[in-house]
């Protein structure tokens, strides 16, 4: 049973068992996902370089970069989690 990890930020250790289910989104979640994925795709392409300001295109660039990979990372876990066959008891 999943019990929280006392430090600087909340964590949880889970077990064996639990894994699989913790990281796995359903049909529609991945599909969400994906559609945010899209959306930040979207944005960054349309994003405009301003010679006068380039810190904040790269800066904006770097955050949608971020959250595309962040979003790809959940997917693949899922994934993953999905494919893991369950271990025996």
């Amino acid at each position: 049973m999943a019990h929280l990890k006392i430090n600087n930020f909340s964590e949880w250790n889970l077990t064996d068992e639990e894994i699989p289910f913790a990281y796995s989104f359903n049909d529609l979640n991945l599909k969400a996902l994906q559609n945010e994925i899209a959306i930040a795709s979207q944005e960054k392409i349309s994003l405009k370089f301003d010679p006068l300001n380039p810190i904040a295109f790269a800066q904006q660039e770097a955050e949608l970069a971020g959250k595309i990979g962040i979003l790809q990372y959940l997917i693949d876990r899922s994934h993953a989690a999905q494919s893991t066959p369950p271990l025996e008891m």
